[in-house]
C-alpha cells in the first residue's frame, strides 16, 4: 500500500494500526543501517461452515470436521446436486483407494 492508502486503511482498522505501530517499534538501528526484525502473524484457525455471498448468490464454505483439510465452497445449485447424489458420493468416499 502506498502512504495515503496505508494511512486511510490504518485509520479505519484500529487493530491493524496497533499491530503496525508494534512492528515499527521492533525496528532497530545502529545509526548507519536499519535492521528490521521478522514478524510472523499467526492467524486464528478458521472454523466451518462459513456463509458468504458471491455476485448476489449465497455460498457455503466447508472443510472436514477437524478443519484440517483444504476448505472448498459452492452455491445452492451445486448443493442441490450434492443432495440428489448423496448416496453415490457416500459410496465413492467409502471405497478403497
Amino acid at each position: 500500500m502506498q502512504g495515503d492508502k496505508l494511512q486511510a486503511f490504518l485509520e479505519q482498522n484500529p487493530e491493524a494500526k496497533a499491530l503496525f505501530e508494534k512492528i515499527n517499534e521492533l525496528s532497530v538501528s545502529d545509526g548507519k543501517t536499519n535492521y528490521k526484525t521478522k514478524v510472523s502473524i499467526v492467524k486464528e484457525k478458521e472454523t466451518y461452515p462459513q456463509y458468504t455471498e458471491w455476485n448476489g448468490h449465497k455460498i457455503i464454505k466447508i472443510s472436514n470436521k477437524d478443519n484440517t483439510a483444504m476448505p472448498f465452497q459452492f452455491g445452492k445449485g451445486k448443493a442441490k446436486i450434492i443432495i440428489e447424489n448423496l448416496e453415490v458420493i457416500k459410496k465413492f468416499a467409502e471405497e478403497g483407494e
